[in-house]
């Protein structure tokens, strides 16, 4: 690696450059998704962890969600272990500065295998401070994705299975599956194509297509293995979301690219929501003319570039649109997100184009460098946006949302983010909200946050409990306006309820959402109801993975936490295992007899246990085989080291 050596330094140097400000004044970005979902997301996964608390769930969100099964809080993933290590404002942005020195080193592997160590210096710094590439930076699961995705490329063009493996877990623990996914699915083709080019002269076509197959099998067996500690509560989370029950057009397509969006590659300008600045420099551009014309080097780059156009495009081409709506599973939405992909292919044919009309002098490839820089770098200065960070990051005081939930009525207009207490800002004073920013959700909690948003019933609200709204209209009596667009709703039920009376029922989700319960509790249970009708207030302790409840029950009846449901939570009422009841469609509750009781809730959830499992067991299967590789290798190094007479830098006296 000598001979790379220099633009192994000078890459990590320049990506330094936009960062160090933020840094030096101990500052974090805050340019939309950073303020209101990233900063809070990645500050309460450190806080609990510091504590010595896996998250696996979190209580305050969506009335309860699971949280550890979300790749982007990353708990699995070794970068994102910096917020454990240094204050919050440095891990913050030395972690984005990372993957962005990961995605230059990367493309450099990439860009100058096979061809000059220039055109890899140049192609590395064009992606690296490309706009859409930056524009990630605020939605940073998919830069932290994206970012391995040359190296996973580079190891395919190798074929090295083990490493692809790495790199492709990587991807996936980073926190964006679909960029993941993306990556193992270009890893296969660039793997085949590479092989299929020159395969080994000695075998028979045959024979060299099982070993290609065999070391894809490699690949995916490990890297599966490698992500399984995340992937497996990840897959359990879908079932039974709003994608797996299939988004509405509008969210799945909003941010569509049209076509012509793409002359902002070349032209500059502003996009919308995930690729604020699509702008990737005059430079670039021109370069990646000239390469497109080196037809046999260009065609899978102009493939890539095609494809990203069409997914980008979204609801702009009715084909793609159709194809996705009729999807099992809503795979993804935003389709702007493609982006990058498009600007990484175009960055690639300014490599080509730049190898074909370069001289061998450094000092030319140095002034390119600084070409792309100093036109691309002002153009993507709103992006660096930083302040000072606080945890009081909403203007209302702290007993807000802090035994009764939090609503919203209507669409958030020209609100502040700080007064709408958007994404996941109720995390940092532990606000209780019923909404969540979550990439998915239960369909359930989905519906019924779209209910609030348009018409909330006092039924609905007192039962969630909702004790706060937010909104942009004038509600009248009996709700009392306590803030700007603030109001209080004063009749909520409180988060732990006994019930001595209810209605057996299938289901009663429906019936409760429409407000046709009329105050009565649906259960799951075959029996008739008590014909008293008393309910009473609990004692309740939440925890982040548990939740304890102390009752003085006058009578038999049920117990009512509102929280959702979810597969790995289990009940015991005075320590005995209790049958988990469900209540009205949605919230977690139990059966209990007349007098004192305690009843514990916690929350395991099945698929972490047995993906840690699976985890450990590559891990250490594959610590073996290096181990053993690395003997051989040494017994061999002595043995030929010994036939020829010469005294073995391994041995144990060779230093004397």
């Amino acid at each position: 690696m000598k001979q790379h050596r220099f633009a192994l330094i000078l890459l990590p140097i320049l990506a330094t450059i936009p960062f160090l400000g933020p840094l030096l004044r101990r500052e974090i970005f805050v340019l939309r998704d950073h303020f209101d979902y990233f900063a809070p997301l990645r500050w309460f996964t450190a806080e609990q962890l510091k504590q010595g608390v896996l998250p696996f769930w979190n209580p305050y969100s969506a009335s309860g969600e699971p949280w550890l099964a979300n790749p982007q809080t990353g708990v699995f993933y070794p970068p994102a272990w910096l917020f454990l290590a240094l204050p919050f404002e440095t891990a913050y942005v030395l972690f984005l500065l990372v993957h962005v020195i990961v995605l230059g080193l990367g493309a450099y592997l990439l860009f100058s295998r096979g061809r000059s160590q220039g055109a890899g210096l140049v192609g590395a710094v064009a992606l690296m401070f490309a706009g859409p590439t930056l524009s990630l930076m605020d939605v940073s699961n998919n830069l932290t994705t994206f970012a391995w995705i040359p190296l996973v490329l580079w190891c395919a063009l190798e074929r090295k299975p083990i490493r692809a493996a790495f790199a492709l877990a990587m991807a996936f623990l980073a926190g964006e599956p679909l960029f993941a996914a993306i990556a193992a699915l270009m890893y296969v083709v660039v793997f085949w194509r590479s092989a299929s080019t020159t395969p080994p002269s000695h075998s028979s076509h045959r024979s060299y297509s099982s070993h290609w197959v065999s070391q894809v099998a490699i690949t995916a067996v490990t890297a599966f293995g490698l992500t399984a500690v995340q992937l497996l509560p990840f897959l359990q989370m879908i079932r039974g979301s709003d994608r797996d029950s299939g988004l509405d057009r509008a969210a799945i397509f909003r941010d569509s690219t049209p076509f012509s969006g793409w002359l902002g590659l070349f032209l500059g300008g502003q996009s919308q929501h995930f690729i604020a600045i699509v702008y990737v420099g005059i430079v670039v551009c021109v370069l990646a003319l000239a390469g497109a014309t080196r037809w046999r080097e260009s065609r899978p780059w102009l493939a890539l570039l095609a494809l990203s156009m069409i997914a980008s495009a979204g609801i702009h081409f009715p084909p793609a649109a159709w194809l996705i709506e009729r999807m099992p599973v809503t795979l993804f939405r935003y389709p702007g997100r493609f982006i990058p992909f498009g600007a990484f292919a175009v960055v690639a044919l300014a490599v080509i184009g730049w190898e074909r009309i370069r001289r061998p002098k450094r000092w030319l490839d140095l002034i390119v460098v600084a070409l792309i820089l100093v036109d691309v770098l002002p153009a993507t200065r709103p992006l660096f946006v930083s302040a000072p960070f606080s945890t009081k990051a909403v203007p209302y005081d702290a007993h807000v949302g802090a035994d009764a939930k939090i609503v919203r009525v209507g669409k958030q207009s020209s609100l502040h983010p700080r007064q709408w207490l958007s994404g996941y800002l109720n995390l940092y004073e532990r606000r209780y909200d019923e909404s969540t920013a979550a990439p998915l959700t239960s369909a359930r909690v989905y519906r019924m946050s779209e209910q609030l948003a348009t018409a909330p019933h006092p039924d609905l609200l007192a039962f969630l409990p909702a004790g706060w709204v937010l909104t942009d209209d004038v509600l009248p009596a009996p709700f009392v306006k306590e803030g700007a667009m603030l109001y209080r709703w004063p009749h909520p039920l409180p988060l732990a309820t006994f019930w001595s009376s209810w209605q057996p029922s299938h289901d009663g989700f429906e019936e409760f959402l429409a407000g046709r319960a009329g105050g009565k509790l649906f259960v799951n249970l075959k029996e008739v109801p008590r014909a008293s009708h008393a309910i009473h207030p609990a004692s309740l302790t939440m925890g982040i993975n548990d939740a304890r409840v102390v009752v003085e029950a006058p009578s038999d009846g049920i117990l009512v936490l509102a929280q959702q449901d979810a597969a790995g939570w289990r009940v015991s009422v005075d320590g005995r295992p209790a049958e988990k009841l469900l209540a009205n469609g949605i919230f977690r509750a139990v059966h209990i007899e007349k007098g004192r009781h305690t009843v514990v809730w916690t929350y395991r959830a099945p698929a972490f246990f047995i993906g840690g499992v699976m985890t450990l067991f590559t891990l250490s299967t594959l610590s073996f085989f290096i181990f053993v590789k690395r003997r051989k290798e040494r017994k061999f190094l002595l043995l030929s080291h010994e036939m020829r007479g010469v005294e073995s830098p391994l041995s144990n006296n060779a230093h004397l």
